[in-house]
């Protein structure tokens, strides 16, 4: 068996990623429109043209969100008026994102089939809030595309680093800099981290020439700056932009202001550490320990220069930055959760596996993975079409009172609570028996109803499901 898995490496590594593609699509084909995705679907369908469509991301972009590039894509898959399409470019991103976590490894061998099914299990592992960032249309153009567009550039960027020359120098210098236009503008705490990260490997290559007689100003190449440059542009069109000064002025309510008010939300965000990041944090600790056993770290100078401390580091300061602002979601914890599994990878590749007991602790982490994923997946799969059926029964229930002439004060039913789960945004954002509430006001201009009550849905079974509306 080992033979055989030996000789054919190259099709099963590339077998691997296609189901995950598959496993990724499955999920997000049956994650419909939610939350936000109706406030967006009700503004790109008053768009006459592609050119409207640029308008209204512009308008957000000077009132209320700066990343520019992610949510244009966003309403790009809106405005192509079949969600089929945001579904499969979805998928298509995660395994991308498996892939670049893959090479910023570091791996010892070329396809190697151990390594990146760990990076996907631990993907829908470890991951933050995976239906919001990677599922949900709105979510996604901003956290699942943003870390993509980060570890695209890193990759290249550091792909540029360790080679002496460069087949076609501009155009990677222009790609270079386009990409880093695009990991700027991601994410505000997340393209800092970017920066953080290229630095530090700069850093790094000068320090290490140095070491070998070379000087610092012949240390430092033109794609250097491209990249450093790049990067910090985008991320200044992301924080400078007028709307970047709107947002920061409604999450920014915390009880307290000041170094008390810092101090508070550091404890908010360890708090969140402990809920969100606990059994990623315990493999990354758990790995460390295995490479301090083996004297992996024995100099400062194997310290700054490996990979994985370099993404560690700048994962907890993207993380406790934001002590600055109150974080109000899990999901800003996302891009961090992304850098630290790389760093975790990598720390497993790190590790010498001449003695039996960590080719067995490796064997034993994949297989466990393994098993969880298959139960967790089957599992939610399950609970996903069944909120996909409701989803569509709600809708169906919405339009029939449209054309039977009631368009105000219509009940519908909530989700079943039971099949709530990580993998979808559909509960923390489901309609309240409040018709002003927030959702239940996108829902209602989408559908132009004036009035949308939801109610429990054995309430709603009770009372509702032969009238379906308020009055007589």
């Amino acid at each position: 068996m080992k033979n055989f898995i030996e000789k054919n490496r190259k099709p099963i590594f590339y077998l691997i990623l296609i189901c995950s593609f598959l496993c990724a699509g499955a999920y997000n084909f049956l994650t419909p429109y939610l939350s936000d995705d109706i406030f967006y679907l009700c503004q790109v369908r008053n768009a006459s043209s592609y050119a409207d469509v640029v308008r209204y991301n512009y308008g957000e972009y000077i009132s209320n969100n700066c990343r520019f590039i992610d949510q244009l894509l966003m309403r790009t898959f809106l405005w192509l008026g079949s969600k089929n399409y945001a579904n499969i470019i979805n998928s298509l991103v995660f395994t991308l994102l498996g892939l670049l976590i893959y090479k910023n490894a570091g791996t010892k061998k070329k396809y190697d089939i151990g390594v990146i099914i760990l990076v996907f299990l631990v993907l829908w592992y470890c991951a933050v809030d995976f239906g919001d960032t990677i599922l949900w249309i709105a979510g996604a153009s901003s956290y699942l595309y943003g870390i993509t567009w980060i570890l695209g550039f890193i990759t290249l960027y550091r792909s540029m680093l360790n080679k002496a020359s460069f087949k076609h120098p501009v155009l990677c210098n222009i790609a270079l800099f386009l990409l880093g236009i695009a990991a700027g503008m991601s994410n505000e705490n997340t393209s800092g981290g970017c920066f953080l990260i290229i630095f530090m490997f700069t850093l790094n290559k000068i320090l290490n020439n140095k070491k070998h007689g070379i000087s610092f100003k012949d240390s430092i190449k033109h794609y250097m700056l491209t990249g450093h440059i790049a990067v910090l542009a985008g991320l200044c069109l992301l924080v400078s932009g007028p709307g970047s000064g709107s947002r920061k002025e409604v999450v920014d309510q915390g009880n307290y202001s000041g170094i008390v008010g810092i101090l508070s939300h550091i404890y908010k965000i360890t708090l969140d550490l402990h809920e969100v990041l606990l059994p990623l944090l315990i493999m990354l600790i758990a790995a460390l320990v295995i490479l301090v056993i083996q004297k992996r770290f024995k100099s400062f100078y194997e310290v700054r220069n490996d990979a994985g401390i370099v993404f560690l580091l700048s994962a907890v300061i993207t993380i406790y930055v934001m002590a600055v602002i109150e974080p109000t979601t899990h999901r800003v914890y996302f891009g961090a959760s992304i850098f630290m599994i790389t760093a975790f990878i990598h720390f497993v590749e790190e590790i010498k596996y001449d003695e039996s007991i960590y080719r067995v602790m490796r064997f034993l982490l994949i297989s466990l993975l393994c098993l969880w994923f298959f139960f967790t997946y089957l599992d939610n799969l399950v609970n996903l079409a069944r909120i996909y059926r409701e989803e569509n029964e709600r809708t169906e229930l919405l339009l029939r009172a449209k054309e039977e002439g009631h368009s105000q004060d219509i009940v519908i039913p909530q989700y079943r609570p039971d099949w709530d789960n990580r993998y979808t945004t559909a509960y923390r954002n489901d309609m309240e028996r409040d018709p002003g509430y927030w959702i239940n006001v996108f829902y209602e201009e989408y559908y132009g109803i004036n009035g949308i009550y939801a109610v429990p849905r054995e309430e709603w079974e009770e009372l509702y499901s032969e009238k379906y509306w308020l009055g007589d």
